[in-house]
């Protein structure tokens, strides 16, 4: 619009609030053949619950009010400012050879997507 900068026009712009760094990601252009998005889309809003979400995508979707959810218990969760922490005494506790791993719960593909480093990835 300004001429000035670049377009973000098809690009995602994540923000690592841990190591306070933007990351953006291009997406790929929308598919003429696409079911949802394409010039004859075939999936819309009024059939969609007839649309095999989980076998397309390889898992679950997570906006049903908790249905195919698997929460862990409460000690079993680590809270976003107990893992920062964690993370920052990591440095410490290491020099006397104490560690301690990191474990991603979620589901193969969202991990590939983003994690945290030296974090490992055991789905439930």
């Amino acid at each position: 619009l300004t001429g000035v900068g670049e377009c973000s026009a098809q690009k995602l712009l994540m923000f690592d609030g841990l190591a306070t760094s933007f990351r953006s990601l291009k997406l790929r252009p929308r598919q003429a053949k696409c079911a949802v998005c394409g010039t004859a889309p075939t999936i819309n809003e009024a059939n969609f619950a007839r649309y095999d979400y989980e076998g397309k995508c390889g898992g679950p979707m997570h906006d049903k009010g908790g249905e195919g959810l698997c929460l862990l218990q409460e000690g079993q969760r680590v809270s976003c400012e107990a893992l920062k922490r964690r993370l920052d005494e990591r440095r410490a506790a290491e020099a006397k050879g104490d560690t301690f791993l990191l474990v991603d719960v979620r589901p193969p593909a969202e991990f590939a997507f983003a994690s945290l480093a030296g974090s490992m990835n055991a789905p439930l």
